[in-house]
């Protein structure tokens, strides 16, 4: 009796792990770690390196050295994040312009160092449900300086200098500040660019960046002018 009991006990142990392995989570569930990029870089940079003063940080990443010690400063932490047994994994919130810092131009080393963190914690703790990952991209202040040039340009037309003459963050600022009549410039006769173009072009290169193929990985795109998207 006792000997069949224990095999009844081993069978339900053995089939409740296989369900963690061959989980294939679909959406986010749970509490997830939510962490603004930028603060978490510039921490990151003062731990890579201590002998150096604040002003004297070098650029992120470092075309000087590979690999740039703070990627593994960063996945340390996320690491720390994620053996936290109340969370279901990272949610990275990062303006668009640190992704997408100059037109066709990506940054991915901090996402990068998120997915190896999500993945090697996967791969250490197979009997574990699987940690998963949101991504959260801020357009609106974030937007990257060449979207605005595209929407002065559509205003003014190519080769009339007119800085921010498409732009209505006057109207957001305390005290309020003056803005263009173009403000209001009518989008439907303004050319296809700028905001309308670019943020979705910047989500779907993300978005083909971050598909993987392994069942423990799973990514939703959150941009916050656009609503979700799940990838």
């Amino acid at each position: 009796m006792i000997r069949r009991r224990n095999a009844l006990i081993s069978c339900l142990l053995m089939a409740s792990t296989a369900g963690f392995t061959a989980a294939q989570p679909r959406v986010p569930k749970g509490i997830y770690t939510n962490f603004i990029v930028e603060y978490t870089i510039s921490s990151a940079q003062t731990a890579a390196y201590p002998d150096l003063e604040l002003d004297n940080l070098p650029q992120y990443p470092n075309p000087a050295i590979t690999p740039d010690p703070t990627d593994a400063v960063l996945v340390s932490y996320f690491t720390t994040l994620l053996n936290n047994p109340a969370i279901s994994g990272l949610a990275p919130q990062m303006g668009w312009v640190t992704l997408n810092p100059a037109e066709g131009v990506y940054t991915w080393n901090t996402l990068d160092d998120v997915f190896t963190a999500v993945d090697q914690w996967n791969n250490a703790h197979r009997f574990l449900p699987p940690k998963t990952i949101q991504i959260i991209l801020n357009p609106g202040f974030s937007t990257p300086p060449y979207v605005f040039s595209d929407i002065d340009t559509s205003v003014c037309g190519a080769g009339a200098p007119c800085p921010q003459a498409g732009s209505c963050d006057g109207l957001f600022m305390s005290p309020l500040l003056p803005v263009s009549k173009e403000c209001s410039f009518p989008i439907a006769s303004v050319p296809p660019t700028g905001m309308q173009t670019a943020l979705p072009t910047a989500v779907a290169t993300l978005r083909r960046r971050v598909a993987r193929p392994s069942p423990l990985r799973f990514a939703r795109i959150s941009p916050q002018a656009k609503g979700s998207k799940t990838c």
